[in-house]
């Protein structure tokens, strides 16, 4: 419409391990220029540097231990200040806080879905261990299951181009709309 600005909001990607959540933000970083940040890849680095490891039941390991300490290091850790003003995209909500939290900051909550023998195969392609009878049953898979979210995008087996459209109709239908300055305002400002 003329008389509206479309803004983007910051994303915040649930889904699980394989669902294609790194996919859409690195997509939303290119296209539209957003600020990737990603807590999986602190978390796996701690467990490579550590335990010369990154498969998913020692991923699920540090990130309950770290956990204990902290309810929210994950997030706390990724959402540090950066130093752009472009939009976020974040593409690790796994728990019910970092859903409450990202949720009362304004970010718009997208979902990632994608049958499990589609997940697999994508893990299973980047080298990633995943033992379906444990892993897909932890609290970093499951624990937003059944929250509310304002997209959701199905990902099975789609290819790159038609995940990419589907973000790009998420990014569209919960982008912020404001009114457009008017004449008058800005000729007197």
């Amino acid at each position: 419409m003329p008389n509206q600005i479309r803004k983007p909001r910051n994303v915040a990607l649930s889904g699980r391990s394989g669902a294609g959540k790194t996919a859409i933000a690195e997509y939303l970083a290119r296209r539209h220029g957003y600020r990737h940040l990603r807590s999986g890849a602190l978390c796996r680095r701690i467990c490579l540097d550590l335990f010369g490891v990154d498969s998913k039941e020692m991923l699920n390991a540090v990130t309950d231990a770290m956990r204990s300490i902290r309810s929210d290091v994950w997030i706390s850790a990724a959402l540090r200040p950066g130093e752009g003003l472009e939009p976020i995209a974040f593409d690790s909500m796994r728990f019910a806080t970092d859903y409450q939290r990202l949720k009362l900051a304004g970010f718009a909550l997208w979902r990632v879905e994608a049958r499990l023998d589609v997940r697999v195969g994508r893990l299973g392609t980047r080298g990633q261990e995943f033992d379906p009878a444990v892993d897909d049953r932890a609290a970093p898979e499951v624990e937003l299951d059944h929250h509310e979210f304002d997209y959701v995008i199905e990902n099975d087996g789609r290819d790159l181009g038609e995940l990419f459209a589907a973000a790009d109709s998420a990014f569209e239908a919960t982008a912020s709309v404001f009114p457009a300055p008017s004449r008058f305002a800005s000729e007197v400002g």
